[in-house]
């Protein structure tokens, strides 16, 4: 319900803002015609898609489909750490890069995702883009402009045309960092990392406001050691050793250093014993500072964080309606199955119904019973 009120909100709001483009000056008959026509699709932005028929739909639809396209996912993401392992091992030869096969491979792998992205054009039409799937198949749409845009750039550095232009290197280096998000297209065919995905997604706000509160507590207590051992430095300076004092001092030269070395102690990265033995130059009151802050840091702070985000994840992998009905109509399948097969062992003439001695059978049949008590 809240997801159609937001729609209906935003088709609305997008609607009078084409009529007030509509109602311009200077808004020519062309695109006064392009901005009513766009006004009559976001009304009907808000219809159900209308069932697919057709070989080609049942094609896109199908598990053999799917199975394909999630094995294609998987080959691509193989050859990714090939190709990155042969760059890796030929870092310091100048001309090491990929082989003609390997990018005959990479053709291969983008022509597939385009060939898919057009038939699931085809099928869903202006769908594609409004459906329960819009957001993986914008995700789609995008991996493929950019993996026919590095096809191009790469063609024109083989011919020796801005190969040697250090921008456009840069921008060869961009497509092959992007490339890496087509392990995230293999999790829309696992229902199983599709959940774990959406929870990751929908915690994304709590983990922001998690660093906020985790950076206010680190904050405090940095700038409360840095404060009391730059006034524990100055008062015992004639006694302390010179080179302890330095080392205390580059330890602790600033609170965002404080900062970080408290963080290493919180994150386990390193070992609160030593920065407790380091402060007993200076007193005990540091060193009860610092397993104040290890204690509360690791009962309190770590603790209501993993709570929050187990709270979230639970709310979020409850099933929607859409999956609740659909499990709906497997045991209803299943059940439908069940008895066919229990109707199928009474019927004697195999005459496929059921006669009046038969039903009589079949009720007072263990099997059956068995059957009813269960559901």
């Amino acid at each position: 319900v809240t997801f159609s009120a937001t729609k209906g909100s935003v088709s609305e709001a997008f609607i009078k803002g084409i009529d007030w483009v509509g109602t311009s000056q200077g808004t020519g008959r062309l695109w006064g015609s392009l901005f009513r026509r766009l006004k009559v699709f976001a009304e009907r932005s808000g219809m159900p898609e209308p069932e697919r028929t057709g070989w080609v739909a049942e094609l896109e639809r199908g598990r053999n489909f799917n199975a394909l396209c999630g094995a294609c996912i998987a080959m691509n993401c193989a050859f990714l750490v090939f190709a990155a392992d042969r760059e890796m091992d030929n870092y310091d030869v100048d001309d090491s890069g990929p082989s003609r096969a390997m990018q005959c491979i990479e053709y291969a792998f983008t022509a597939f995702y385009l060939c898919e992205l057009l038939l699931r054009l085809y099928v869903h039409r202006f769908y594609f883009f409004f459906s329960a799937d819009a957001t993986w198949n914008l995700l789609d749409s995008f991996l493929v402009f950019l993996g026919l845009l590095e096809m191009t750039f790469t063609l024109f550095a083989d011919g020796g045309g801005p190969s040697l232009n250090p921008g456009f290197m840069r921008m060869l280096r961009v497509f092959k960092v992007v490339k890496v998000l087509r392990v995230v297209r293999g999790i829309r065919f696992l229902s199983e990392l599709r959940l774990i995905f959406k929870c990751l997604l929908g915690s994304l706000l709590s983990l922001t406001w998690s660093l906020v509160m985790i950076l206010l507590i680190v904050y405090i207590f940095a700038l409360l050691i840095v404060q009391v051992l730059s006034q524990e430095l100055k008062l015992q300076k004639n006694t302390l050793p010179d080179e302890e004092m330095r080392r205390l001092a580059d330890l602790y030269s600033s609170v965002g250093n404080a900062m970080m070395l408290l963080i290493q102690i919180a994150t386990d990265g390193l070992s609160w014993a030593t920065v407790f033995d380091d402060l007993s130059i200076i007193g005990g009151f540091l060193q009860w500072v610092l397993v104040a802050f290890v204690v509360f840091f690791n009962l309190a702070v770590w603790n209501i964080v993993t709570s929050m985000f187990v709270e979230k994840a639970i709310k979020l992998a409850k099933p929607d309606i859409d999956d609740m009905a659909m499990e709906q109509h497997i045991e209803d399948a299943q059940d439908a199955d069940e008895l066919t097969k229990i109707f199928a062992a009474l019927d004697d003439d195999n005459s496929g119904t059921m006669s009046l001695d038969e039903l009589q059978r079949l009720m007072t049949h263990p099997k059956f019973h068995d059957y009813l008590r269960v559901r």
